[in-house]
């Protein structure tokens, strides 16, 4: 009989690595005991948790900044209304989320020049803002059911 075998494993361990034996006829036995996989879950669970609390920490720091990059649409490039929109808006926020904004009322001549001051004051944080005026229907009904007017 033709025994393959290889290691599952991702590091250096204190537990003896679980095997998986392959025969000729393609079964699999799998030798390890699920005991084995205690310290492994433990130290996802604690990572979770840790990477939970940061992206609720860094969501507050995002709403806290689309307020900021409102008041300067409005003041610098005369926006009449900002909404907060997209995973931050919807509660969906996650660690490589991004601020998506709406804006009306800044002049299609400037609307390039109200991007870059809305990224140059957001940092290393990435920001896409949209013109209001130009919208879908389908896009303005989901504003107007999800979008958080700032």
């Amino acid at each position: 009989m033709l025994v393959l075998e290889y290691v599952n494993g991702c590091g250096p361990s204190r537990h003896p690595p679980a095997t998986t034996r392959l025969t000729r006829g393609g079964t699999a036995a799998h030798t390890g005991a699920v005991e084995d996989l205690g310290p492994y879950i433990t130290a996802w669970r604690a990572r979770w948790a840790r990477e939970a609390v940061e992206t609720a920490a860094r969501a507050g720091r995002m709403r806290a900044l689309a307020g900021v990059l409102a008041a300067a649409l409005r003041t610098e490039f005369g926006a009449r209304r900002v909404w907060l929109i997209g995973s931050l808006a919807r509660g969906k926020f996650g660690p490589r989320s991004d601020l998506d904004l709406v804006a009306e009322g800044i002049a299609p001549g400037d609307l390039f020049r109200a991007c870059a001051r809305a990224q140059q004051l957001a940092g290393d944080v990435e920001v896409d803002l949209a013109p209001g005026e130009d919208l879908r229907p389908a896009a303005r009904r989901a504003l107007e059911r999800e979008g958080v007017e700032l």
